[in-house]
């Protein structure tokens, strides 16, 4: 549809109509006279000295007030896209299980110490191989978004966060995990609503993984 620039530099329609202020997009205060100016110009080269209007414009040929008219439009363009927010995209929200707030539950696991601190150092790296392994089996079955140790924290070990929206559902997923069902790890379970964005995390992280645990 046909626009063009008001006098205080907003994008307007071309019937002169009503509009949502919502839809209007503020140019740049320096720009929006001159491309406004510009704009004007470009079709009536011949009237600009007779109307008063930019003699430096009059200098110029077609083709470089042309030039000028793209460049400031350019510039002009990239604020626009900036106040534009992201569409919404149906298809993606209902992949990935998001409410109207683009929310959903999960379950968060905080790993602690286990409850056997005797454990032998050639049990303990057995079932922390295991441990390992099975994180990658819960992330490729979809069951795992997240996964990773705290540094030199003396409360808790680290962290899971699973697709399933409750307790009920991830405690047998825990006992899959051979350094909890051995006793080496414990866990704190919390019913948790975040982003549903999240559900995206492992295929971006496949494409970032250069070699695997």
């Amino acid at each position: 549809m046909l626009q063009h620039l008001g006098a205080v530099g907003k994008v307007e329609e071309a019937s002169g109509g009503e509009h949502d202020p919502s839809e209007r997009v503020q140019l740049p205060a320096r720009l929006a006279p001159l491309v406004a100016r510009s704009i004007h110009n470009t079709a009536r080269p011949n009237a600009l000295c007779r109307n008063g209007v930019d003699p430096t414009f009059a200098s110029m040929g077609n083709t470089a007030r042309t030039l000028l008219l793209c460049t400031l439009m350019g510039l002009c363009g990239m604020q626009v896209h900036a106040q534009i927010p992201a569409a919404f995209d149906s298809t993606l929200a209902a992949k990935v299980g998001a409410d109207e707030r683009g929310m959903r539950m999960y379950t968060l696991v905080l790993l602690t110490a286990g409850t056997r601190t005797d454990i032998p150092q050639a049990e303990r790296d057995s079932l922390f191989r295991g441990h390992m392994t099975n994180i990658s089996r819960m992330a490729d079955a979809g069951q795992l978004l997240l996964a990773g140790p705290f540094e030199e924290n003396p409360s808790y070990a680290g962290i899971y966060i699973f697709t399933t929206p409750t307790i009920a559902e991830t405690r047998p997923l825990l006992q899959t995990d051979p350094a909890i069902a051995g006793g080496a790890l414990g866990v704190e379970l919390f019913e948790w609503y975040g982003s549903a964005a999240l559900m995206e995390l492992p295929g971006l992280h496949k494409r970032i993984q250069k070699k695997g645990h």
